[in-house]
């Protein structure tokens, strides 16, 4: 859900279509697989959301990530 939240704030086009988590030592690893409209230019801004995601799910949850993979899984 957090992940969700994340993605409505950072780009509404950009829906999510599932989120897988693994808890390692450091933090978890999110692997976010995407929806993404056939018009929109992700990949100059991938960078900057899978930091957005990691610094959200940080400060207003409390969960400590230490990677966010993002996965282009539909184009719509």
């Amino acid at each position: 859900q957090m992940v969700v939240h994340c993605l409505d704030e950072f780009d509404e086009t950009i829906k999510v279509k599932k989120v897988l988590v693994k808890n390692d030592p450091d933090g978890y690893t999110l692997t976010v697989k995407l929806k993404v409209p056939m018009k929109s230019q992700i990949s100059g801004v991938l960078k900057e959301l899978q930091q957005y995601i990691a610094d959200s799910m940080e400060r207003y949850g409390g969960v400590i990530v230490s990677q966010v993979h993002i996965e282009i899984d539909d184009w719509v």
